[in-house]
């Protein structure tokens, strides 16, 4: 897939890695729709992928709904006149797995349901409004809460979305869609030298996924 004629979305583009990985794809000439649910950040996001292309387009989410994901689609095909081509869902809000020893149970079911039914709720949306279109598009989940060196979810939120990834790969193929994913590798002590690297890795692998027409129904590991 040829990214500088693509139409990207780029979910929590507020975070650091939403916006590295929004800005990669302004500087290829895409064009890029972020979205995020603090419009301060946004903004700061915008203002920095609009120094390298007047096609970027922000969408504040209110939450993780159906609906708001309707409306954000909606927004995608307002000011594209298309469905996205790729959207790069970075998947925020997962609980650590080691929670369960600082929390009670509730609470950590209460936020892992969540983070899994915001994941369900774009996916869906995203199958819905791709899929008529009959154009060859990419959809890959990102597990983090959106910073270099955190690793969220651990285990648990990495099986989710590896699960959630082989099934939507199997019903989307027909309709030319791939699912891909990214999701922590075990944690490391990450210090200021590490986060370049980190970002580029993950810029790496999500390329990868894209450009590689094989790359279907499985997830990949990422120091981030």
């Amino acid at each position: 897939m040829n990214i500088a004629q693509a139409v990207i979305l780029v979910t929590a583009a507020g975070t650091m890695l939403g916006r590295t990985l929004a800005q990669h794809f302004a500087l290829q000439g895409a064009s890029v729709v972020i979205t995020d649910t603090n419009e301060s950040a946004l903004n700061n996001t915008l203002t920095l992928c609009a120094a390298h292309t007047p096609n970027v387009y922000a969408h504040v989410m209110e939450c993780q709904s159906i609906e708001a994901n309707n409306a954000l689609f909606d927004f995608v095909e307002h000011t594209n006149a298309q469905a996205p081509n790729i959207v790069v869902n970075l998947c925020t809000g997962f609980p650590n797995t080691d929670a369960l020893e600082q929390t009670d149970s509730d609470t950590f079911v209460q936020q892992l349901a969540k983070a899994t039914g915001s994941l369900l709720n774009l996916g869906k949306v995203a199958a819905e409004r791709m899929k008529p279109h009959q154009q060859e598009g990419v959809i890959i989940n990102i597990i983090s809460d959106g910073q270099v060196g955190t690793l969220m979810g651990g285990d648990s939120a990495s099986s989710i979305v590896a699960g959630f990834t082989k099934r939507w790969a199997s019903e989307l193929n027909p309709f030319n869609i791939r699912v891909g994913g990214i999701v922590p590798a075990p944690r490391v002590n990450y210090s200021d030298s590490h986060i370049a690297a980190s970002q580029d890795e993950l810029v790496r692998h999500t390329e990868y996924i894209v450009a590689n027409d094989y790359f279907n129904g499985r997830v990949m590991s990422a120091e981030f």
